[in-house]
């Protein structure tokens, strides 16, 4: 049977995701900075979707009225592909350019990096490295031959 045809049978299993919570600054009532925190869910990109991001970003960047520089921006398009709405995960979390920009002035430096390591930690777990049997039993055999008494003395 073809992949494509398997993957259309009944079965499999959803992704769950990774709850995180954006807290995002916007300007609130008369102006005055505000910022609310909002749950989202993050899903694993494609190498497709991821590269599609990338290719978003640097096109974004390269505008003569760009906000942000490609690094920035190719953050923000990986969260626009992998955030999804908690109660529908079938819709996008950012779904237009008025959310884009709102994600864009509301974020600060330092949620860049901690929602990459988020991203990373959903990966890890959805996606696991899988050792062979073969490896495992080398790992197995290089422990037991490991000892305190194999190695030199300290200094």
């Amino acid at each position: 049977m073809r992949l494509a045809n398997m993957l259309k049978q009944p079965g499999g299993v959803s992704e769950q995701g990774r709850e995180v919570v954006l807290r995002l600054r916007h300007a609130g009532p008369a102006g005055v900075p505000t910022v609310r925190d909002l749950t989202a869910v993050m899903l694993p990109l494609s190498e497709v979707a991821r590269e599609t991001a990338e290719r978003l970003a640097r096109e974004t960047a390269a505008k003569p009225d760009a906000t942000l520089p490609e690094a920035s921006e190719a953050v923000i398009r990986v969260l626009q592909a992998s955030l999804r709405d908690p109660g529908d995960l079938s819709r996008l979390l950012i779904e237009d350019e008025t959310d884009l920009q709102a994600l864009r002035t509301g974020l600060v430096g330092v949620q860049y990096q901690r929602l990459l390591d988020e991203y990373k930690a959903l990966i890890d777990t959805e996606y696991p490295l899988v050792v062979s049997p073969k490896d495992e039993a080398a790992m197995e055999r290089e422990a037991r031959d490991f000892s305190p008494g194999d190695q030199p003395p300290p200094g």
